[in-house]
């Protein structure tokens, strides 16, 4: 959910996974505080955001009077939490029912899904859960971003837009109810949020939507698209680190890096394991060309996360402008490791190995760094 001029995302198309963990913790009272009242969210909502903000705002997961009466419908017949939400899923699924199609680029609230039948992946799930709680389900909202990767593939400036799914607690199960068949079968990775940040989330999406479309026609020093989402989303959740990320990314391609560095400072302060942030203040860095202090938070960076290709191709430029050509050459080689059709890190290693006298591996790697333009271009 950080900002891609190019940014690839894997194909993702809506298909059912529902899984049963067991709850382990101090109970459930504590799970149940991620779950606000209409009157809880709004009054916190006017507390941080102005008149004018407020009467735009739009909550993602409501359901109305026909929304409501077409969840119990389908459930009318299903006896048990499990049931109920497999009843949810194939209403939300089956053409007969609602006939809702995927369309990456399509951020929509829970309304908006039921009615003009198309949306992504958190537009499924704020139906899901409007719906299932329009029938009493617990159904709460789950950060499984830690499975994603969205990397800017042409300055290795990441933006983090999340992917969010369903939970709904059912004594003494959790079940994960998740639209997008890119993740694993497994529970590591998820994390509980509350509505509010589930808002902050919708957002930092929708943010993150208008620029991507934005920067496909137009330069990103003119790119100021989602900026106004992006500063909502840490308006209404003050700890979203993902919105300041994504503020740092958008001053950082307009060319205002002392405002993106304060940016990405705040987003580590929330979080100090955020691989993204250090990653960026690294990029940052390696254009002024400090270039020591761009090594020490590519390298941060890397203790978080191991594989973003783009962190490892800095340290190879790095290390190659210091001469350093045996480190480059480790550098360069471990990006292509991650990418293997990594096209500039294919061309800076045939350049090492020119340096080094090895004119057949460096003509090879030049011949790789072709290739792999031309499969970028073509797809």
């Amino acid at each position: 959910m950080d900002l891609p001029q190019n940014g690839k995302h894997m194909r993702i198309m809506p298909a059912l996974l529902i899984m049963m963990v067991l709850l382990v913790g101090s109970g459930c009272a504590t799970h149940f505080s991620y779950i606000y009242s209409d009157d809880d969210l709004k009054t916190i909502l006017q507390e941080r955001l102005d008149a004018p903000e407020q009467e735009q705002m739009v909550y993602p997961f409501e359901a109305n009077e026909e929304m409501q009466i077409f969840a119990r419908r389908i459930t009318l017949t299903a006896h048990g939490t499990k049931a109920k939400c497999r009843r949810l899923v194939e209403g939300i699924l089956n053409k007969s029912q609602l006939n809702v199609r995927y369309s990456k680029y399509q951020t929509k609230t829970a309304q908006a899904l039921y009615y003009e039948g198309e949306g992504n992946c958190l537009a499924y799930t704020n139906l899901f859960v409007s719906l299932a709680r329009s029938i009493g389900l617990r159904a709460l909202f789950a950060d499984a971003s830690l499975l994603i990767h969205d990397i800017e593939e042409k300055e290795g400036v990441i933006v983090n837009n999340g992917h969010i799914c369903a939970v709904v607690y059912a004594e003494p199960e959790f079940i994960f109810v998740d639209f997008s068949s890119r993740l694993l079968k497994h529970m590591v990775g998820y994390t509980m949020i509350n509505d509010i940040e589930a808002i902050a989330h919708y957002y930092n999406n929708l943010g993150y939507e208008k620029r991507t479309i934005a920067q496909a026609e137009q330069s990103n020093k003119d790119n100021r698209e989602g900026i106004e989402d992006f500063e909502l989303s840490v308006k209404i959740c003050p700890d979203f680190y993902r919105g300041y990320n994504n503020l740092g990314v958008v001053y950082q391609q307009i060319g205002d890096l002392d405002r993106a560095i304060e940016n990405y400072q705040k987003a580590l302060i929330i979080n100090p394991d955020f691989s993204s942030g250090y990653a960026n203040l690294g990029m940052i860095y390696y254009q002024r060309n400090e270039l020591e202090r761009a090594r020490k938070f590519f390298r941060k960076a890397i203790s978080f996360n191991q594989d973003n290709h783009f962190n490892y191709y800095y340290l190879g430029m790095i290390a190659l402008k210091n001469n350093n050509l045996d480190e480059s050459k480790k550098y360069f080689q471990k990006a292509i490791g991650i990418k293997d059709n990594f096209s500039l890190a294919h061309f800076y290693l045939s350049k090492v190995y020119r340096l080094q006298g090895e004119t057949e591996k460096a003509q090879k790697e030049s011949e790789l760094s072709q290739l792999s333009s031309q499969q970028s271009t073509t797809e």
